[in-house]
C-alpha cells in the first residue's frame, strides 16, 4: 500500500495565504457595509451638528448679553449669562430648551432695532 503523497509545505502556505486574503477581503466588505449602515454614524453626525448650533447660540448670546448691559435689561442678562460648555453638560431637552430661548430673545432684539 503506498501512502498518500503529502503536498509541499510551502503549497499549503500558499494556499492558506490565498484563503486569508479572501477572507480579509470578505471582512473589509463586511465592515464597509456595516459602517454604512451603523447608526453610530448618525448619532455621530448629529452630536456634530448639535456642538455647531450650541456654538452659534453661544455667540448669539453674547451679543444679547452686550446689547442687555447697554439696555441695562436685567432679564435678558439672566437669559444671555451662560457658557458654552453650560450648553454641552446639559441634557439635549434642556440645551434645546435655552437655545429656543436665546433664539426667542434674539428675536425682539431684532424687532427692537429695526423699528
Amino acid at each position: 500500500m503506498s501512502q498518500p503523497q503529502k503536498a509541499p509545505k510551502w503549497a499549503v502556505i500558499a494556499a492558506n495565504v490565498n484563503m486569508l486574503e479572501a477572507n480579509e477581503g470578505e471582512l473589509n466588505e463586511a465592515f464597509r457595509a456595516q459602517q454604512a449602515n451603523d447608526p453610530g454614524g448618525h448619532v455621530a453626525r448629529k452630536n456634530e451638528l448639535m456642538e455647531k448650533f450650541f456654538h452659534k447660540i453661544y455667540r448669539l448670546g453674547r451679543k444679547l448679553l452686550l446689547y442687555a448691559k447697554d439696555t441695562n435689561d436685567q432679564l435678558l442678562i439672566n437669559q444671555a449669562s451662560f457658557t458654552e460648555s453650560t450648553l454641552n453638560k446639559l441634557n439635549e431637552k434642556e440645551a434645546l430648551l435655552t437655545c429656543g430661548s436665546i433664539l426667542q430673545r434674539g428675536n425682539e432684539y431684532l424687532a427692537k432695532t429695526a423699528g
